[in-house]
């Protein structure tokens, strides 16, 4: 019996790791290398560009098991938030990126890229308050760093106020990621700008007419 629970204890330790084991993930903490391995291998699976490993599925039922053994995996809920994104799943996506966002907090963990992501994941479902609110934090967060993420956030924000067309915003945004970052999608959108501007032009050109015409009664 005592070998047995001895052989149990090893099995478990050799598929999730043990505290011995654990050691610092790219985001501090402290997490057994059998669980980090889990999650980069259910990260593979939501990307739809791993077409051979692609399955967010089962992604999100192993991100689940990971997170069994370690609830407060910072990285795991953040995958998870993408995977079901993924999914198409925005209730739970927006749930699991909250319970990152919570576990970042209480933690400190130093990382922006999470508040970016879980904003971007707003914008495409269209919950553009809290797309707003999301990304606004993250450019606070991410000004001067001249990462990635900071081009990432300014090329949101500026897709975010094209959508609700507060285009003097958006070109804000967008010149910056375009300008500074070379966003190619930013640079996308400030065209959009530009030609939609130009028909808000020519449309007041002809109601302006249609109200001279009528005011001088001429047909």
């Amino acid at each position: 019996m005592y070998m047995r629970i001895i052989g149990l204890a090893l099995s478990a330790a050799f598929l999730f790791g043990s505290p011995a084991t654990a050691a610092p993930d790219k985001f501090g903490q402290d997490v057994p290398k059998a669980l980090e391995r889990q999650v980069l291998q259910a990260r593979l699976m939501r990307l739809p560009y791993q077409k051979d490993k692609y399955d967010p599925e089962k992604s999100e039922q192993l991100l689940l098991k990971v997170i069994e053994r370690k609830p407060d995996y910072y990285r795991a809920y953040f995958n998870l938030g993408l995977t079901y994104h993924e999914l198409g799943d925005y209730e739970k996506s927006a749930d699991a990126f909250d319970t990152a966002l919570r576990i970042r907090e209480e933690q400190q963990i130093d990382d922006f890229t999470l508040i970016n992501t879980a904003g971007w994941s707003s914008l495409k479902n269209s919950d553009f308050p809290r797309a707003e609110r999301l990304l606004l934090q993250a450019e606070k967060l991410t000004e001067g760093t001249d990462t990635y993420t900071e081009g990432a956030v300014h090329s949101n924000l500026g897709e975010l106020y094209f959508l609700t067309q507060r285009f003097d915003e958006a070109e804000k945004h967008l010149k910056i990621a375009s300008d500074q970052f070379g966003s190619k999608e930013a640079a996308y959108y400030l065209e959009l700008i530009d030609r939609t501007q130009k028909v808000i032009i020519q449309q007041k050109i002809q109601i302006d007419r249609r109200m001279k015409l009528k005011s001088t009664g001429t047909n």
